[in-house]
């Protein structure tokens, strides 16, 4: 005689999975053009696919010079800053990403100080 196996029903719990959000950053700088030794304001937004608000910081650059770093408010980040080089320069924002979201540079945005 063969025995038959039996089985109880059961069920698993819940797992909570989370999906790093793509984010895009956009830079806006003001005024443009600016005089030498003005002051300089650059507000980044960051926003997440997933509509909640970004959290952590966005780095300012230009070129590949480190301006300052900002932590974001509802989305959004400002630096000031009067020590801008005469010329073109070319301004990002750089969001270093979260627990749920991942990392975004902003496009450049070019900046002229007369």
């Amino acid at each position: 005689m063969r025995a038959t196996p039996i089985f109880d029903a059961s069920e698993s719990p819940a797992v909570a999975v989370a999906v790093d959000a793509t984010t895009t950053t956009t830079l806006t700088v003001s005024p443009d053009p600016s005089n030498s030794g003005q002051t300089v304001t650059l507000e980044a937004a960051v926003k997440p696919v997933s509509g909640a608000a970004a959290t952590g910081t966005v780095t300012f650059k230009n070129g590949a010079t480190t301006l300052g770093t900002a932590t974001l408010s509802s989305g959004a980040a400002t630096y000031t800053t009067t020590k801008l080089p005469a010329g073109n320069n070319s301004l990002t924002a750089v969001y270093g990403g979260s627990t749920y979201d991942l990392a975004s540079t902003s496009p450049a945005v070019e900046q002229t100080v007369k």
